[in-house]
């Protein structure tokens, strides 16, 4: 059996496959980004409006950080994800180190920006069990 060419129509079940991946990962950075900024946008409202005192500040101080880290990864990651598209576009779909090395970033930028994200959320529940009492 000879190996498929960059000319040689894929299989249409695989086209899907690989249609419904994309989907998905398009899917996962809009939910890191929508969830991540709504999560900042009231915790800072909840420190901000709140009258009584906060202890573990630092906690809170990591969340925020954390979820930009996943906000500012999430961009990146859709940026590089673009660049290897056109990349793919003007090389024919065929493989090289170049789209290789594009693709890593991407796989990885993802990895990153979820474990910002658990951590992030991690780190504000941490901080509002300490500072919600009896809520």
């Amino acid at each position: 059996m000879s190996e498929k060419t960059k000319y040689e129509p894929e299989d249409p079940y695989l086209t899907g496959l690989r249609a419904q991946l994309e989907n998905a990962h398009r899917e996962y950075d809009k939910l890191i980004l929508s969830v991540s900024s709504g999560i900042l946008a009231i915790s800072a409202a909840f420190f901000h409006r709140t009258a009584v005192p906060h202890h573990d500040v630092q906690l809170l101080i990591g969340s925020w950080i954390s979820l930009l880290v996943a906000i500012f990864v999430v961009a990146t990651s859709l940026i590089f994800e673009q660049i290897l598209v056109r990349h793919l576009i003007h090389v024919n779909g065929a493989s090289d180190d170049r789209g290789d090395h594009l693709r890593t970033i991407v796989l990885w930028s993802n990895a990153v920006s979820g474990l910002a994200f658990v951590i992030g959320v991690v780190f504000l529940v941490v901080y509002l069990s300490v500072n919600v009492n009896g809520v």
